[in-house]
C-alpha cells in the first residue's frame, strides 16, 4: 500500500551544491521507484524508517511515528544521548528510523532500499594566518553576495553578541543591504544583558533597527516546543523560541543564520587537550571527556555525571566506546576533533535551528556553511586556529 505525497521538496534551495543558500530534503515516487536526497552537508534531516519491506519518508520523525513506524528504542544512540546531547552520525532515538547522510541519495525499488553519501575529510592546507584571515573575510562575503542576489525581499538577521551573526551584519553593512530588522532575545530581568547591550551597540552603531525580544515566557513550555520541532534529537533550544514566535509573525522575510562559524575557525576552550589526545589517538580519552563536561553543565547540585548516570548507567561504556569510534573516523583530519563536532553535534544537533526553530521564515541562509568556507575551515592547520583568535582578527 502507498499513501502520502508521491512528491515533496522541503526546505530551501537557491542553488544546486552549496547548502549556505538552503538546507533542503524532499522525494519523488515514480510508482516504481522512490528516490530522496538531502542537501550537500545532510544538514537537513530527512528521517527514514525502514523495517523488512517497509519505507517511510518524513522531515517529522513524530510523523513516522504516528503512521505506525516501529518503535524500538536504540539503547546505545540514546545512551549516547544522555552523554553528550545529540546523535551521533545517521542515528536517532529509534532502531529503525536513521536520517540520511551528508549529501545522501536514497534509492528504494522492490522493496530494497540503497543509500549513498559522502563525507569530506580535506587535507591540510598549508595556509599562513594571514592567507586564513583573508580567506575568512572573501568566502563568506561572496557567500552573502549571492544570498542578496537570490533573494530581494525582507531580511531578518537574529542577532547575538557573538562573532557569527556580527560578522554577518557587517558584511551586510558592507555590500549595501542592511537587514530590515536584527532582532534579540532577552533573557529576562529588570536589567539588559551583556549579549543584548552588545547587539544593541553594534546595530547603533551600524544604524540597523533592533528588536528586542524580551516578554516573559513560560519556560516549560517552550522547552516541549522546541522538543517537538528538533524531533526529539536535541536537548536545547528552547531559548530560541522567542524567535521562532516572531519569525511567525514574519513569514516572508529571509533569515541569515550564523551557524557553522564558530566550530569552523575558532575551537572551544577543549580543543587544545582533545587535538593533544587526538594525536596520540586517545579517542576513548576524549569521549569521557565531553560526556564528563556535558554532565556537568546539565546536572544538579550532588548530580554531577549527568543524564546518563540517572537513565543508562548500565551503557556507560558502549556509549563511551560509540562516541569514540564517531571521533576516530576523522583520524586523517588535520583536528579530528573539530571536523567530529561539525559533522555530528553541528550538524546533528545546531542545524534544527536553521530547519526547525527559524524554519517558518521564508528562506533561511547559512552562509559559513558553502562549499568553499567548509573546505577551508576543515582544512586549516590546528596552529592557525589555535589561539581562538581568528574570527577576531578576521
Amino acid at each position: 500500500m502507498v499513501s502520502g505525497e508521491p512528491s515533496a521538496f522541503v526546505g530551501y534551495s537557491a542553488e544546486p551544491g552549496d547548502s549556505s543558500l538552503g538546507l533542503h530534503g524532499g522525494w519523488h515516487w515514480d510508482g516504481t521507484t522512490l528516490r530522496a536526497e538531502v542537501d550537500p552537508l545532510g544538514y537537513f534531516s530527512l528521517f527514514v524508517y525502514q523495517k523488512g519491506t517497509e519505507i517511510a519518508l518524513s522531515p517529522s520523525i513524530l510523523q513516522l511515528l504516528q503512521l505506525g513506524a516501529d518503535t524500538e528504542v536504540d539503547q546505545v544512540a540514546l545512551a549516547v544521548f544522555h552523554r553528550i546531547g545529540h546523535f551521533l552520525g545517521e542515528d536517532t532515538p529509534f532502531r529503525q528510523i536513521k536520517v540520511l547522510p551528508p549529501g545522501g541519495k536514497l534509492v528504494w525499488r522492490d522493496g530494497v532500499a540503497s543509500v549513498t553519501g559522502s563525507l569530506a575529510v580535506p587535507r591540510e592546507q598549508a595556509l599562513t594566518r594571514a592567507q586564513a584571515v583573508e580567506a575568512f573575510i572573501e568566502l563568506p562575503r561572496a557567500s552573502i553576495r549571492r544570498f542578496l542576489a537570490a533573494w530581494d525581499g525582507p531580511t531578518v538577521l537574529p542577532l547575538s553578541g557573538g562573532r557569527d551573526s556580527r560578522h554577518i551584519l557587517l558584511e551586510l553593512v558592507h555590500q549595501g543591504r542592511k537587514p530590515d530588522t536584527a532582532a534579540t532575545f532577552h533573557q529576562g530581568g529588570r536589567y539588559l544583558d551583556r549579549e543584548v547591550l552588545a547587539a544593541r551597540a553594534i546595530t547603533t552603531r551600524a544604524g540597523v533597527r533592533h528588536t528586542l525580544l524580551g516578554h516573559p515566557r513560560r519556560r516549560l513550555r517552550d522547552t516541549l516546543r522546541a522538543m517537538l520541532l528538533t524531533q526529539l534529537c536535541a536537548d536545547e533550544h528552547a531559548q530560541m523560541m522567542p524567535m521562532h514566535d516572531y519569525l511567525a509573525g514574519n513569514p516572508a522575510a529571509a533569515v541569515l543564520d550564523g551557524i557553522g562559524g564558530d566550530i569552523l575557525t575558532n575551537p572551544d576552550d577543549s580543543a587544545a587537550d582533545f587535538f593533544d589526545l587526538a594525536r596520540k589517538g586517545d579517542y576513548d580519552g576524549i569521549a569521557r571527556k565531553l560526556a564528563a563536561g556535558h554532565g556537568s553543565v546539565i546536572s544538579r547540585t550532588g548530580r554531577p555525571d549527568g543524564a546518563g548516570a540517572i537513565y543508562s548507567p548500565d551503557l556507560e561504556e558502549a556509549a563511551i566506546a560509540r562516541i569514540a569510534q564517531a571521533i576516530r573516523v576523522f583520524d586523517a583530519a588535520p583536528d579530528p576533533y573539530q571536523a567530529f563536532w561539525f559533522w555530528n553535534r553541528t550538524r546533528r544537533e545546531i542545524s534544527f535551528v536553521s530547519t526547525g526553530i527559524l524554519g517558518g521564515a521564508a528562506m533561511v541562509a547559512c552562509p559559513f556553511l558553502s562549499p568553499e568556507f567548509v573546505e577551508l575551515g576543515l582544512s586549516l592547520p590546528f596552529s592557525v586556529t589555535r589561539d581562538q583568535k581568528l574570527h577576531d582578527d578576521a
